[in-house]
């Protein structure tokens, strides 16, 4: 799996894999990690892998960066593409069991469909990262997943934001995502915001707020 990393510019202590949307690629994260501005003193290492190149059905079949195929816009409607979300993470778990640093120092997020990947990954996985970041997404695979499926710790730090105008992946749906996880005792760190499918900058300080907190937690 290709990626694009931002290397630390003080000793290497810990690690922001970050996941994009579908059709886009790891570079749309500059920004972010420019806006969130964390302290080098953090040595952050920030990887942000890059999906493959698939067709994908919602969008005509047309060939682009994806983690998995979306069948329906509907993503209520309980048809997923079971099997390359599951590859997909088994792809990840091995690119984390890379990273030369501690599990325990390993947050992982995404965007839209990279969120889904990173929320499914952290939780049914085998990799006990520090905190899940999940922006504009939603938990794949809620229909066909019990209780025994979910791997990590409820103990296991969760900051989700949707906004509550999103046309992309509804907002209902992410709050039915964060309904499911609360069942499962995690503690969700929970923000809406009044915007589309993107971030805004009130986003950016929560972030940014929750992830010091948890940083310095991790020590």
């Amino acid at each position: 799996m290709d990626t694009y990393i931002i290397e630390p510019k003080q000793t290497h202590r810990y690690s922001l894999f970050l996941l994009h949307g579908l059709g886009a690629d790891g570079s749309q994260f500059e920004t972010l990690v420019t806006e969130l501005a964390l302290p080098d003193r953090l040595g952050i290492r920030y990887v942000f892998p890059q999906a493959p190149n698939i067709p994908v059905t919602i969008n005509k079949g047309y060939v682009m960066p994806a983690w998995y195929d979306i069948l329906y816009w509907d993503k209520l409607s309980g048809v997923e593409d079971t099997e390359r979300i599951v590859g997909m993470q088994k792809e990840l778990e091995q690119l984390l069991m890379q990273e030369p640093i501690a599990m325990d120092h390993i947050f992982l997020g995404g965007f839209s469909q990279g969120g889904a990947m990173a929320l499914h990954t952290g939780l049914t996985g085998h990799c006990p990262v520090a905190g899940i970041i999940a922006l504009s997404t939603y938990l794949p695979l809620m229909a066909e997943r019990t209780e025994q499926d979910y791997q990590a710790k409820n103990t296991l730090p969760i900051f989700m934001a949707h906004g509550t105008l999103d046309d992309i992946v509804p907002h209902a749906l992410g709050l039915l995502s964060k309904e499911r996880i609360n069942t499962l005792g995690y503690k969700i760190n929970w923000h809406n915001y009044p915007i589309g499918h993107h971030l805004c900058q009130e986003e950016v300080l929560d972030l940014r707020k929750w992830l010091l907190t948890h940083i310095e937690d991790a020590k």
